[in-house]
């Protein structure tokens, strides 16, 4: 016995393509949740993006003038451009503070 077709496909096909429609429609949605719980968190607790480099500081590191960025990130850039890149103030690498969060 053949199995029944539906609209020029076998039962079987058609309950695969509801299958990954089913699939990608929770996946979509964990995405989603996931996006609003990363929302739901204190500041505090996000990762930080460095200004300079836009990836997670590690390790941050703050200047005088009070600007946060990647440790290595703003030490190269003070050594070359002695200002911050943040508010243009005159900075030297003994400006430059290593937070140990």
């Amino acid at each position: 016995m053949s199995p029944m077709r539906f609209g020029g496909s076998s039962v079987r096909e058609d309950v695969a393509v509801v299958i990954r429609e089913t699939t990608v429609s929770v996946l979509t949605k964990q995405g989603d949740l996931e996006k609003e719980k990363e929302k739901e968190k204190p500041e505090e607790d996000r990762k930080l993006e460095c200004p300079i480099c836009f990836e997670a500081m590690k390790p941050p590191a703050a200047t005088s003038c009070g600007h946060v960025f990647c440790n290595s990130c703003i030490r190269s850039y003070v050594s070359t451009k002695h200002i911050c890149p943040t508010c243009s103030k005159h900075l030297t690498i003994k400006d430059i503070t290593t937070l140990y969060l």
